[in-house]
């Protein structure tokens, strides 16, 4: 395990700025993917481009990687106007194929496992900021400045009994993959190739990233499991939900009381 020394390897609490934003991207959706209702190309392909303006206008954004794993044409994201301070590389896969039971979770990780040996960006990084590529995280600027420059990794997780209380189908423990602060070396060591460990065809993206957060955590290294900050999230989700809509609005409200005032119950 790698020891981080903030002064040496850092430009102070710059350091989660400078590092690459990775933006995740599935434009066709295979057919038989229940748990990606919103299917139409068209659609996904605009909100993917209009996300991807949204961060390339992000203050301090500097390296974006877009990239796509239904070989989709991305013409139209290569000619995207860029600030002139900010590389954008758009890398395409063509690797969408996998058993549909396993869900759109088990693309996403092989997805991920693929473009860190493929991107430049990635390649030169000694970390990365990873962001579902059809919404927009609205304080990212924010909460960015607010991750620990020792850690090694930052997630956001759910680790209550409160759902199995009340007796209701939610999952009170997994790992939030929407947005993620990771280093390579942590990544290397928990998170690569999780997409093999599927049980009889069943995958949860989620609850492996919370397993692999507490092993880390047992091994000894410092990762953060829980934002300061709420994120705050617009758009639309893969399996639908609207995150502008004000029931999404009065839950935000409620997990940034508890992160101020009951910091360890982690709904």
């Amino acid at each position: 395990m790698a020891t981080i020394d903030p002064a040496s390897c850092c430009l102070g609490a710059q350091f989660w700025h400078d590092t690459p934003l990775l933006l995740t991207a599935t434009i066709q959706v295979a057919e038989g993917l229940t748990d990606s209702p919103i299917s139409d190309p068209t659609r996904r392909e605009r909100e993917y481009l209009d996300c991807l303006r949204f961060y390339l206008a992000q203050e301090q954004v500097t390296r974006v990687v877009f990239v796509e794993n239904s070989g989709a044409d991305l013409t139209a994201f290569r000619r995207l106007p860029t600030p002139h301070n900010v590389h954008l590389e758009v890398v395409s896969l063509d690797q969408n194929v996998f058993p549909r039971p396993f869900g759109k979770g088990y693309g996403e990780a092989h997805l991920i496992d693929t473009v860190l040996s493929r991107s430049e960006l990635l390649l030169q990084a000694r970390a990365f900021v990873k962001m579902t590529g059809r919404i927009r995280l609205k304080n990212l600027t924010s909460l960015l400045s607010s991750l620990d420059i020792t850690a090694s990794g930052h997630f956001d997780v759910r680790d209550h009994e409160i759902y199995t209380r009340l007796r209701l189908a939610a999952s009170g423990h997994h790992a939030d993959t929407r947005f993620f602060a990771v280093r390579r070396e942590l990544f290397d060591a928990h998170f690569r190739s999780l997409h093999t460990t599927h049980t009889n065809g069943v995958f949860s993206l989620e609850a492996n990233y919370l397993d692999a957060i507490r092993r880390a955590q047992r091994d000894g290294w410092r990762v953060r499991d829980r934002f300061t900050i709420e994120p705050i999230y617009g758009g639309t989700a893969g399996h639908g939900k609207d995150y502008d809509a004000l029931r999404e609005r009065a839950k935000r409200a409620v997990r940034s009381v508890t992160r101020r005032w009951l910091p360890n119950l982690k709904i």
